[in-house]
């Protein structure tokens, strides 16, 4: 679904939420709008992973899709090295 159809309200989440929505957003507008629709919306962040080392100059700019991405891989793989390949709107390596 398009995120600019959400934002402007013309669609709902194609699923029923019951219990809890964990959301990974970079796109602040789609944020407020899920969380102001679903109370019981967690919206992820960097501080949820406080044991996460992440090497980089600017650790605060890595999205947090990124970060979802690589803790996915690293937890299905377990083997190290690992590199994690995200093919979406933006193509991303994550090297680990």
């Amino acid at each position: 679904m398009p995120s600019h159809d959400l934002i402007a309200g013309k669609q709902t989440l194609p699923w029923n939420i019951s219990d809890r929505l964990l959301v990974a957003s970079v796109v602040p507008e789609l944020t407020h709008i899920i969380q102001n629709k679903y109370e019981h919306a967690m919206i992820l962040a960097h501080n949820d992973f406080p044991d996460l080392c992440i090497d980089m100059d600017r650790p605060d700019e890595v999205g947090i899709d990124r970060l979802i991405t690589a803790i996915a891989g690293a937890s299905l793989s377990q083997t190290f090295p690992l590199i994690v390949v995200d093919l979406g709107t933006a193509s991303t390596l994550n090297v680990m």
